[in-house]
């Protein structure tokens, strides 16, 4: 595609329409032979150009065009031209946020209680994630990790949640008879 001849207006129109900020001098002014912009990129790179005074119709050369295209604007001149002419800035990488993304205390849970994997998790809505610790929490039993649930006599080391909100509703949690542990005393061993 052909495009018309750059000019210095053309460069002060895509600055502006991308939001780039004019650089002043120490001393307050904008300087007497150059406008210069700058642009803070989210990669922490800051991008800087200069446009000869007076800011006209007056037209670049194709080489030094192309060194303002790619050393300071750093864009092509596609997305240059559909930025002056359309005023649609340039992709340069700003990161989009999921649509939905899980809150991370949820991650956490589905990962030390549920132990579901990390691709598993992923793959699953905010929706899908809060049905499936709602299902743990109601119907399932927790299984400390690093321990299978079928290596284990029944009823030890497993939880399930819904006998501990019943037993709870009743006062305190009746120790088990195969523990070491004398009601007088103060020790907690076996526990």
């Amino acid at each position: 595609m052909t495009w018309p001849a750059p000019t210095r207006q053309d460069h002060e129109i895509f600055c502006k329409n991308e939001g780039w900020q004019p650089v002043r001098t120490a001393r307050g002014s904008t300087g007497t032979h150059h406008v210069t912009y700058e642009l803070h990129l989210l990669d922490g790179r800051i991008l800087r150009t200069r446009i000869s005074h007076p800011v006209n119709r007056d037209t670049y050369g194709a080489q030094i065009w192309s060194h303002i295209l790619r050393d300071q604007l750093d864009v092509d001149q596609a997305s240059f031209w559909a930025c002056v002419q359309d005023g649609v800035a340039p992709g340069r990488g700003i990161p989009q946020p999921p649509a939905e993304a899980l809150p991370l205390d949820l991650v956490h849970l589905l990962l030390t209680r549920v132990h579901l994997s990390e691709a598993e998790i992923a793959a699953m809505s905010k929706d899908e994630a809060i049905a499936r610790m709602q299902q743990f929490w109601t119907t399932d039993t927790y299984v400390p990790r690093g321990i299978s649930a079928t290596s284990l006599p029944p009823g030890q080391a497993l939880v399930n949640w819904r006998e501990v909100d019943r037993q709870l509703g009743q006062g305190p949690i009746p120790v088990r008879a195969d523990f070491d542990h004398d009601p007088g005393s103060s020790s907690t061993s076996g526990l």
